[in-house]
């Protein structure tokens, strides 16, 4: 599984601490008061005994009958039963307050009618994307995507199965590109702020910002297997010999010797199937390693641009 690594500002990680440290707090009172019954409850409550569409035996506890519940009253000083002040007050504020419904529904015009206008403001919508995209690739999963898009974007792992991505050129370009982004804005703590931030950035920088994201988020596979992330490889021309190189560790050895000789044979001189025909895979494989990792020359220039057809 990929992570995000880039350390937490400091303060930020003590604010996290300080939320989770409260969120395990309500939620042992939650557990504590809420999510058991007690015994003044039990008294006028039952529950009801079923079977499941897969004929499994359910028991849902806490029913009661509305009759059965009973209303919490208050004595005045001549001894009469009145509902009590804060009874009164509730009903009072329930009277005076829209429904949550209608307030789900206000919401709703108010998105269609922002929607609308957006429409004439394509920098404000390009701002939006952006701000979107790179605000949680570059702040990590800990910051959830919901106040602006109905999107979620990832960075995509580039680690193979063994953990590592055997590409330091590719991995080093990246990581200078990070460098030199204006990452400050990713820090402010309230989401307005936040947003405000990002669009005062000069456009150039909001560029290499949302270039720098998308690349980390792409998700390129094998040749073949995709004809869009092939159409996008052709168009970018990617000379994958700069970044990448078979080696014994993380090409040859993992292939058979048949499919080694069937590969390389083509590739080197006539004699040399010949010669390590009869020899252990571990030879075959050191071979061919040494001469990938050797000076080109004119008897192996394929060396320095030959790449398994999965490319």
């Amino acid at each position: 599984m990929c992570h995000y690594k880039a350390d937490w500002p400091e303060d930020l990680d003590t604010q996290y601490d300080a939320l989770v440290e409260k969120q395990e707090a309500l939620e042992r009172e939650r557990d504590n008061q809420y999510l058991t019954f007690s015994d003044e409850q039990k008294a006028y409550s039952g529950c009801i005994v079923g079977f499941d569409r897969d004929g499994k035996l359910t028991l849902t506890q806490g029913v009661a009958r509305k009759k059965d519940i009973p209303q919490p009253n208050s004595k005045n000083n001549d001894g009469e039963g009145h509902p009590s002040d804060g009874q009164e007050l509730a009903q009072e504020t329930q009277d005076t307050t829209i429904s949550q419904a209608l307030r789900t529904d206000l919401g709703r015009y108010r998105q269609q009618a922002v929607k609308a206008a957006l429409l004439a403001d394509a920098t404000a919508a390009t701002d939006i994307l952006y701000y979107s995209l790179c605000q949680q690739i570059l702040s990590g999963a800990y910051r959830r995507l919901d106040d602006l898009m109905d999107a979620s974007f990832n960075r995509a792992c580039s680690e193979s199965s063994r953990e590592e991505t055997d590409s330091p050129t590719a991995s080093n370009a990246l990581q200078a590109a990070e460098s030199k982004l204006d990452t400050q804005w990713v820090a402010i703590e309230d989401d307005g702020e936040r947003f405000t931030a990002f669009r005062a950035l000069p456009q150039k920088m909001k560029d290499k910002l949302v270039t720098y994201c998308v690349a980390q988020s792409l998700q390129i596979g094998v040749r073949g297997a995709n004809t869009t992330q092939d159409a996008l490889v052709d168009m970018l021309s990617v000379d994958f010999a700069d970044y990448w190189r078979p080696t014994k560790d993380n090409y040859l050895s993992r292939l058979s010797k048949p499919l080694l000789l069937a590969t390389f044979t083509p590739l080197r001189h006539k004699d040399w199937a010949a010669m390590y025909g009869d020899m252990k895979k571990s030879a075959v494989v050191e071979s061919m390693h040494e001469w990938f990792s050797s000076t080109p020359d004119s008897d192996n220039g394929s060396a320095v641009t030959w790449m398994p057809p999965e490319f």
